[in-house]
């Protein structure tokens, strides 16, 4: 069975890279190919605006100083980030409500369209996720190649509070992305136990199929995962006792 993997653009990455080809890499990670398709881009044409060196830099007084002066407050690097974006990846949750009282906009989207949402949700800022949602960020928005929301980032990553938080703001906890996988299924696929166990107990059905008629259980097997077996089972025998009452 081919594995599935989650893919992610350079939008998701915080380092400047030299070389100036486009390239794939492919990375074994924990039984998935992890593929990171990126531009690697000089320097400059990242275009940092002084409102980014802020923002990424949880520098409240300079992102406030540089707003009330005129700055751009949703000005994008050579990737489409905007300030706001750096602020999330980094959990800057101060930066974030800095930015958000500025009136920049909460859901502006990089070259792949990933949110802030969809950095903070990967990287596992929780506080930097309430934040954002209590702007008025969008918890389902879909990132552009794979559809993924936040909570499939969230998820993959097995960061629990992230998922707790994306949860608490209403987030749909069965979405399905282009290979109808839900979060449960990223989850289970990487064996992050405490995420699945955030997933299951936010509701998150056990008999989703993906495209390849594989539910969150038939994933957990073909990666191994016995202890994700269990909760499964658990959770569906949990699910049978109930609709019989």
């Amino acid at each position: 069975m081919p594995s599935r993997g989650i893919r992610l653009s350079a939008a998701t990455q915080n380092g400047h890279l030299s070389s100036t080809t486009k390239r794939t890499r492919h990375v074994k990670v924990t039984g998935m190919a992890f593929a990171l398709s990126f531009i690697s881009l000089p320097i400059h044409v990242y275009a940092d605006t002084n409102l980014h060196t802020a923002a990424r830099s949880n520098d409240v007084s300079a992102i406030q100083a540089l707003l009330a002066d005129g700055a751009a407050g949703d000005a994008q690097d050579g990737m489409k980030r905007t300030p706001l974006h750096r602020a999330a990846y980094q959990g800057h949750t101060e930066a974030i409500k800095a930015l958000l009282a500025g009136g920049v906009a909460v859901d502006a989207l990089t070259y792949s369209k990933l949110t802030p949402l969809h950095l903070a949700a990967y990287q596992g800022h929780a506080e930097s996720i309430k934040a954002l949602l209590a702007g008025g960020a969008a918890v389902d928005a879909h990132e552009s190649d794979t559809k993924r929301t936040p909570l499939h980032l969230a998820a993959y990553q097995g960061h629990t509070e992230a998922i707790k938080a994306l949860l608490a703001g209403g987030a749909a906890v069965n979405a399905q992305e282009n290979t109808k996988q839900t979060p449960l299924h990223l989850a289970t696929m990487q064996g992050h136990m405490k995420a699945i166990k955030a997933l299951l107990m936010g509701g998150a059905a056990v008999d989703v199929k993906d495209d390849m008629k594989m539910t969150p259980l038939n994933r957990a097997a073909l990666n191994g995962h016995a202890q994700a077996i269990k909760a499964l089972l658990a959770s569906a025998r949990a699910a049978v006792d109930l609709a019989k009452q």
